[in-house]
């Protein structure tokens, strides 16, 4: 089976609610192709739903790096982010998403409760007007 073909497996389980196996799937895609930004970004996906914020970022952080304008991954990266209160580098991540893609709506809310949770009411407010 090629690498391919063992993602959409791991994709069919994760679907079926299947994590540990959908993950042991991804774990043995990231030993084969350690330059897999999907199996990093499903993993972290996976570890975010388990409470397991810390390997939730280290997996998010590999899935950016190698793919660094994903929107997808950097949308995802900013909500982990913001739930380890890490306001500062959620507000960069968003204003990198907002440079590809203006539009992303997503982002300026992100963006805006970044903001707010920073106290800087009127920057909160211009993201949320966005």
């Amino acid at each position: 089976m090629n690498i391919n073909e063992k993602l959409e497996q791991g994709l069919q389980l994760h679907k079926a609610g299947d994590i540990d196996e959908a993950q042991s799937i991804y774990s043995e895609i990231i030993k084969a192709d350690p330059k897999n930004h999907s199996a990093y970004y499903l993993n972290s996906i996976i570890f975010f739903g388990k409470g397991l914020v810390t390997e939730s970022l280290y997996m998010i952080e590999k899935a950016v790096s190698i793919s660094p304008n994903n929107i997808d991954y950097l949308y995802n990266y900013s909500n982990i982010l913001f739930q380890t209160k890490s306001f500062d580098k959620t507000i960069q991540v968003c204003n990198k998403i907002l440079e590809i893609s203006p539009r992303t709506h997503q982002a300026y809310q992100n963006l805006g409760a970044s903001y707010q949770a920073q106290k800087k009411h009127q920057l909160a407010i211009n993201a949320y007007l966005n």
